[in-house]
């Protein structure tokens, strides 16, 4: 993200430097001007074309090694650190590029929020390292039955986003439903204990005129409202 290469040296800096060790090399070889006036030219050329393969080496190398170093803070920046998933900066990151993609290429995709029934009890009865425990093992599952292209995502607490490229909202909301399915089919055990965890789900689409903040609302709007019919309902049980 700029945020962190903001904080980086610039490849322009590095080549610089390197420059300057060159520079440095090629005058301890070779020494001043007046002593090179004396040296002919094929005795200067295997030197020098040595100096100069090992001054493109390592300027390749300080490039490769920064950029990786770069893209590994990129990728902190951008990952939950207890599930490994997505986080809120890397969910919209990628929707900001998909939508883009979707105007571009008039694509249309679904947008999917679940939040987890019941996780509070969890953790107020066994502990916050039975809540991650939990949230580790929806990301697990959730992550388990997507494509490589789409996208899953967790933004805080017990919410998880998850973004299917490409997809028709009627076979969006099919697919979200053998998520939820998948995700009451896998018990986990927790705390000595056995657990059949659950979520409620909204799904929206998206399209060449959608927005980041639309969609995400529109998904919440559903799964909110998907959550008080359950709530609602087992109730009247």
């Amino acid at each position: 993200m700029s945020s962190i290469a903001a904080h980086q040296p610039s490849f322009l800096d590095l080549g610089q430097s390197a420059l300057t060790e060159a520079a440095r090399r090629l005058m301890a070889a070779f020494g001043s001007p007046p002593e090179q006036a004396n040296a002919t030219p094929t005795d200067m050329a295997n030197p020098v074309m040595e100096e100069l393969l090992a001054f493109a080496a390592m300027a390749q190398q300080q490039i490769a090694d920064q950029q990786a170093r770069i893209t590994y803070l990129e990728g902190l920046a951008t990952t939950d650190e207890l599930t490994g998933l997505t986080n809120r900066r890397g969910l919209d990151e990628f929707l900001r590029q998909t939508l883009s993609r979707a105007r571009r290429h008039r694509e249309e995709g679904v947008v999917a929020s679940f939040d987890l029934d019941g996780f509070k009890e969890i953790n107020d009865c066994y502990g916050h390292a039975a809540g991650d425990a939990a949230l580790r093992h929806v990301a697990r599952v959730l992550n388990g039955c997507v494509r490589e292209t789409d996208c899953v995502a967790r933004p805080g607490g017990d919410e998880f986003v998850v973004v299917l490229v490409r997809t028709a909202l009627e076979d969006g909301r099919r697919q979200i439903a053998r998520l939820q399915a998948a995700l009451s089919e896998q018990p986990t055990i927790i705390a000595g204990r056995r657990f059949t965890l659950k979520a409620s789900a909204g799904v929206a689409s998206y399209g060449p005129r959608s927005t980041v903040t639309e969609v995400l609302a529109a998904a919440d709007t559903v799964m909110y409202s998907a959550k008080r019919s359950r709530a609602y309902a087992s109730l009247m049980r």
